[in-house]
Protein backbone atom coordinates (compact mmCIF):
# COMPACT_ATOMS: atom_id res chain seq x y z
CA UNK A 1 0.00 0.00 0.00
CA UNK A 2 2.81 2.43 -1.20
CA UNK A 3 1.02 4.17 -4.30
CA UNK A 4 -1.76 6.82 -4.40
CA UNK A 5 -4.01 5.20 -6.77
CA UNK A 6 -6.33 8.07 -9.07
CA UNK A 7 -9.29 6.82 -11.22
CA UNK A 8 -10.14 8.00 -14.41
CA UNK A 9 -12.83 6.34 -15.62
CA UNK A 10 -16.39 7.50 -14.26
CA UNK A 11 -18.80 5.46 -12.77
CA UNK A 12 -22.43 5.71 -12.66
CA UNK A 13 -22.73 6.69 -9.26
CA UNK A 14 -20.25 9.94 -10.01
CA UNK A 15 -22.72 10.69 -12.32
CA UNK A 16 -25.64 10.75 -10.53
CA UNK A 17 -24.33 12.73 -8.24
CA UNK A 18 -23.22 15.40 -10.28
CA UNK A 19 -27.23 15.56 -11.43
CA UNK A 20 -27.54 17.22 -7.80
CA UNK A 21 -30.71 15.20 -7.58
CA UNK A 22 -32.25 17.30 -5.23
CA UNK A 23 -34.93 14.11 -4.29
CA UNK A 24 -32.85 13.17 -1.77
CA UNK A 25 -32.22 16.51 0.35
CA UNK A 26 -34.84 15.87 2.60
CA UNK A 27 -33.95 12.47 4.01
CA UNK A 28 -29.86 13.25 3.72
CA UNK A 29 -30.77 16.10 6.01
CA UNK A 30 -32.26 14.25 8.71
CA UNK A 31 -30.08 11.08 8.64
CA UNK A 32 -26.99 14.22 8.70
CA UNK A 33 -29.11 15.99 11.64
CA UNK A 34 -28.97 12.68 13.60
CA UNK A 35 -24.87 11.93 12.56
CA UNK A 36 -24.19 15.09 13.85
CA UNK A 37 -26.30 14.68 17.01
CA UNK A 38 -24.24 11.49 17.65
CA UNK A 39 -21.20 12.49 16.58
CA UNK A 40 -21.08 16.09 19.08
CA UNK A 41 -21.99 13.81 21.61
CA UNK A 42 -19.20 11.22 21.66
CA UNK A 43 -16.14 13.22 19.70
CA UNK A 44 -17.29 17.11 20.30
CA UNK A 45 -15.57 19.69 18.02
CA UNK A 46 -13.52 22.09 19.40
CA UNK A 47 -13.37 25.80 18.64
CA UNK A 48 -9.50 24.50 17.87
CA UNK A 49 -10.03 22.19 15.65
CA UNK A 50 -10.06 22.46 11.62
CA UNK A 51 -12.35 20.25 9.89
CA UNK A 52 -12.53 18.72 6.55
CA UNK A 53 -16.33 17.54 5.18
CA UNK A 54 -14.85 14.95 2.34
CA UNK A 55 -17.67 14.57 0.36
CA UNK A 56 -20.01 17.35 1.70
CA UNK A 57 -22.60 17.00 -0.70
CA UNK A 58 -25.20 20.20 0.05
CA UNK A 59 -23.58 21.20 2.92
CA UNK A 60 -25.78 19.74 5.72
CA UNK A 61 -22.65 18.26 7.87
CA UNK A 62 -20.99 21.71 7.53
CA UNK A 63 -24.12 23.97 8.50
CA UNK A 64 -24.83 21.31 11.51
CA UNK A 65 -20.75 21.70 12.56
CA UNK A 66 -19.68 25.15 11.52
CA UNK A 67 -20.34 26.86 15.08
CA UNK A 68 -18.58 23.97 17.05
CA UNK A 69 -14.99 23.92 14.90
CA UNK A 70 -12.88 27.27 13.87
CA UNK A 71 -12.57 26.15 10.18
CA UNK A 72 -14.72 23.42 7.95
CA UNK A 73 -13.73 22.72 4.52
CA UNK A 74 -15.89 21.20 2.14
CA UNK A 75 -15.31 19.51 -0.77
CA UNK A 76 -17.57 17.61 -3.14
CA UNK A 77 -17.39 16.29 -7.17
CA UNK A 78 -21.18 17.97 -7.99
CA UNK A 79 -20.66 21.32 -8.77
CA UNK A 80 -24.09 22.14 -8.69
CA UNK A 81 -23.63 21.54 -4.54
CA UNK A 82 -20.61 23.18 -4.56
CA UNK A 83 -22.40 26.26 -5.89
CA UNK A 84 -25.46 26.06 -3.27
CA UNK A 85 -22.93 25.71 -0.57
CA UNK A 86 -20.92 29.06 -1.48
CA UNK A 87 -24.42 30.90 -1.78
CA UNK A 88 -25.73 29.48 1.59
CA UNK A 89 -22.91 30.29 3.27
CA UNK A 90 -21.77 33.25 1.50
CA UNK A 91 -21.40 35.34 4.77
CA UNK A 92 -19.54 32.62 7.24
CA UNK A 93 -16.03 33.34 7.92
CA UNK A 94 -14.85 30.19 9.13
CA UNK A 95 -16.15 28.06 5.82
CA UNK A 96 -15.05 27.13 2.34
CA UNK A 97 -16.13 24.78 -0.25
CA UNK A 98 -13.83 23.31 -3.36
CA UNK A 99 -14.83 21.46 -6.49
CA UNK A 100 -12.74 18.14 -6.53
CA UNK A 101 -12.46 15.74 -9.05
CA UNK A 102 -13.79 11.36 -7.82
CA UNK A 103 -10.46 9.67 -6.17
CA UNK A 104 -8.19 12.65 -6.64
CA UNK A 105 -6.69 11.66 -3.63
CA UNK A 106 -3.76 14.16 -4.53
CA UNK A 107 -6.41 16.88 -4.13
CA UNK A 108 -7.29 15.90 -0.86
CA UNK A 109 -3.57 15.49 0.44
CA UNK A 110 -3.31 19.75 -0.53
CA UNK A 111 -6.32 20.80 1.26
CA UNK A 112 -5.30 18.80 4.53
CA UNK A 113 -1.56 20.05 4.59
CA UNK A 114 -2.63 23.74 3.21
CA UNK A 115 -5.80 24.15 5.32
CA UNK A 116 -4.33 22.57 8.61
CA UNK A 117 -7.04 20.16 8.44
CA UNK A 118 -7.19 18.58 12.50
CA UNK A 119 -10.35 15.76 11.31
CA UNK A 120 -11.61 15.04 8.66
CA UNK A 121 -15.04 13.59 8.40
CA UNK A 122 -16.47 11.08 5.26
CA UNK A 123 -19.78 10.78 5.34
CA UNK A 124 -22.12 8.13 3.39
CA UNK A 125 -19.89 8.28 0.48
CA UNK A 126 -17.51 5.00 0.71
CA UNK A 127 -20.46 3.06 -0.16
CA UNK A 128 -20.36 4.93 -3.80
CA UNK A 129 -16.83 3.99 -4.22
CA UNK A 130 -16.01 1.23 -7.26
CA UNK A 131 -13.78 -1.41 -5.11
CA UNK A 132 -11.62 -1.52 -2.24
CA UNK A 133 -8.77 -0.68 -3.89
CA UNK A 134 -10.18 2.40 -4.17
CA UNK A 135 -10.53 2.57 -0.32
CA UNK A 136 -6.87 2.15 -0.35
CA UNK A 137 -5.81 4.41 -2.71
CA UNK A 138 -7.60 6.89 0.36
CA UNK A 139 -6.09 5.84 3.01
CA UNK A 140 -2.64 5.59 1.48
CA UNK A 141 -3.45 9.37 0.72
CA UNK A 142 -4.17 10.07 4.28
CA UNK A 143 -1.34 8.50 5.32
CA UNK A 144 0.70 10.60 2.87
CA UNK A 145 -0.95 13.86 4.34
CA UNK A 146 -0.29 13.23 8.09
CA UNK A 147 3.82 12.74 7.59
CA UNK A 148 3.43 16.70 7.31
CA UNK A 149 -0.07 17.74 9.10
CA UNK A 150 -1.63 15.85 11.81
CA UNK A 151 -5.36 14.23 11.63
CA UNK A 152 -7.95 11.77 12.67
CA UNK A 153 -10.18 10.70 9.85
CA UNK A 154 -13.88 9.04 10.16
CA UNK A 155 -15.48 6.91 7.99
CA UNK A 156 -18.43 7.02 8.42
CA UNK A 157 -21.74 5.07 8.11
CA UNK A 158 -19.78 2.18 6.32
CA UNK A 159 -21.97 -0.95 4.78
CA UNK A 160 -20.41 -4.16 6.01
CA UNK A 161 -19.86 -7.27 3.72
CA UNK A 162 -23.41 -9.22 3.77
CA UNK A 163 -25.81 -5.95 4.73
CA UNK A 164 -29.34 -5.87 3.31
CA UNK A 165 -30.84 -2.57 2.34
CA UNK A 166 -33.99 -4.03 3.92
CA UNK A 167 -31.83 -2.88 7.15
CA UNK A 168 -31.09 0.52 6.10
CA UNK A 169 -35.31 0.99 4.66
CA UNK A 170 -36.21 0.12 8.10
CA UNK A 171 -34.13 2.16 10.43
CA UNK A 172 -35.19 5.02 8.25
CA UNK A 173 -38.47 3.91 8.60
CA UNK A 174 -38.33 4.00 12.91
CA UNK A 175 -37.21 7.61 12.94
CA UNK A 176 -39.59 8.71 10.01
CA UNK A 177 -42.34 7.55 12.82
CA UNK A 178 -40.90 8.47 16.01
CA UNK A 179 -39.83 12.28 14.80
CA UNK A 180 -43.10 12.86 12.61
CA UNK A 181 -41.91 12.94 9.13
CA UNK A 182 -43.20 9.37 7.27
CA UNK A 183 -44.87 11.87 4.62
CA UNK A 184 -41.20 13.29 3.69
CA UNK A 185 -39.89 9.37 3.66
CA UNK A 186 -43.04 7.95 1.55
CA UNK A 187 -41.96 10.72 -1.23
CA UNK A 188 -38.54 9.98 -0.96
CA UNK A 189 -38.94 6.15 -1.87
CA UNK A 190 -41.56 7.56 -4.55
CA UNK A 191 -38.92 9.89 -5.98
CA UNK A 192 -36.13 6.43 -5.71
CA UNK A 193 -38.82 4.58 -7.26
CA UNK A 194 -39.13 6.59 -10.09
CA UNK A 195 -35.53 8.57 -10.80
CA UNK A 196 -32.33 7.46 -12.00
CA UNK A 197 -31.45 6.40 -8.45
CA UNK A 198 -33.19 2.85 -9.17
CA UNK A 199 -31.28 2.37 -12.23
CA UNK A 200 -28.02 3.23 -10.47
CA UNK A 201 -28.95 1.72 -7.31
CA UNK A 202 -28.31 -1.60 -10.06
CA UNK A 203 -24.65 -1.04 -10.02
CA UNK A 204 -25.03 -1.92 -6.14
CA UNK A 205 -23.16 -0.19 -2.98
CA UNK A 206 -19.65 -0.72 -2.22
CA UNK A 207 -19.76 -3.17 0.79
CA UNK A 208 -16.65 -3.41 3.19
CA UNK A 209 -15.82 -6.25 5.83
CA UNK A 210 -14.45 -4.46 9.16
CA UNK A 211 -10.92 -6.65 8.59
CA UNK A 212 -10.22 -4.65 5.36
CA UNK A 213 -9.47 -1.60 7.81
CA UNK A 214 -8.23 -3.66 10.02
CA UNK A 215 -5.37 -4.92 7.67
CA UNK A 216 -4.98 -1.22 6.26
CA UNK A 217 -4.47 0.00 9.71
CA UNK A 218 -1.83 -2.60 10.40
CA UNK A 219 -0.24 -2.14 6.86
CA UNK A 220 -0.01 1.38 7.37
CA UNK A 221 0.37 1.86 11.04
CA UNK A 222 -2.39 3.63 11.95
CA UNK A 223 -4.21 2.99 15.07
CA UNK A 224 -8.59 1.84 14.23
CA UNK A 225 -10.92 2.11 16.54
CA UNK A 226 -14.98 0.78 15.52
CA UNK A 227 -17.70 2.81 16.66
CA UNK A 228 -21.58 2.11 16.03
CA UNK A 229 -24.19 4.30 16.71
CA UNK A 230 -23.24 7.49 14.94
CA UNK A 231 -25.46 6.21 11.78
CA UNK A 232 -29.03 6.10 11.32
CA UNK A 233 -28.73 3.16 9.55
CA UNK A 234 -28.51 0.69 12.51
CA UNK A 235 -26.22 -2.35 10.49
CA UNK A 236 -23.71 0.17 9.15
CA UNK A 237 -20.30 0.69 10.84
CA UNK A 238 -18.07 3.63 11.10
CA UNK A 239 -14.13 3.80 11.11
CA UNK A 240 -11.84 5.99 13.16
CA UNK A 241 -8.65 6.16 12.05
CA UNK A 242 -5.63 8.43 13.74
CA UNK A 243 -3.22 9.85 11.93
CA UNK A 244 -1.73 11.52 14.49
CA UNK A 245 1.05 9.49 15.75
Amino acid sequence: MSTVIKQQTPSEWEHFWKTNPSGFDEIMLRSTAYFADKLEAEYPGKKTERLLDLGCGPGFLTGLLKDHYAYIHGTDISSAYVDACRLRFSDAQNVEFSLSAAYDFEYYIKVIERKQITRVVMLSVLQYYRSVEEVKGLLVALKAASETQKFVCLLADVIPTGHSMFSDIGSIVLQALKNGYALKFARFITYALFSDYRKTKKQGLLQIDPDFFKQAARDLNVKVTFVKGLSIHSGRYNVLLDFTK
